[in-house]
C-alpha cells in the first residue's frame, strides 16, 4: 500500500470526512444538527463524531446557529 492509499493503516485516520456546512440553508443546518443530536443520523465513525458534538447543543443553540 502506498502512503496515498486511503485504506492504508498509516493514513486511514488522517482522512476524516465532515459534512459541508458552508452555504447550507439555516433550516437544513438545524434539521441536520437535531438529527445528529438524536442519533437519527449516524452511519459511520465521522457521523458518530458529529453526534457526540451535537449532543452538547441545546435546541436554542441549534436555532441560534
Amino acid at each position: 500500500m502506498t502512503g496515498n492509499d486511503r485504506s492504508s493503516p498509516e493514513t486511514s485516520d488522517a482522512y476524516i470526512s465532515v459534512p459541508i456546512l458552508t452555504g447550507q440553508p439555516a433550516s437544513y443546518l438545524a434539521r441536520t444538527l437535531k438529527q445528529y443530536k438524536s442519533r437519527e443520523r449516524v452511519n459511520d465513525h465521522e457521523m458518530s463524531m458529529m453526534s457526540e458534538r451535537a449532543s452538547y447543543l441545546s435546541d436554542q443553540d441549534i436555532e441560534d446557529i
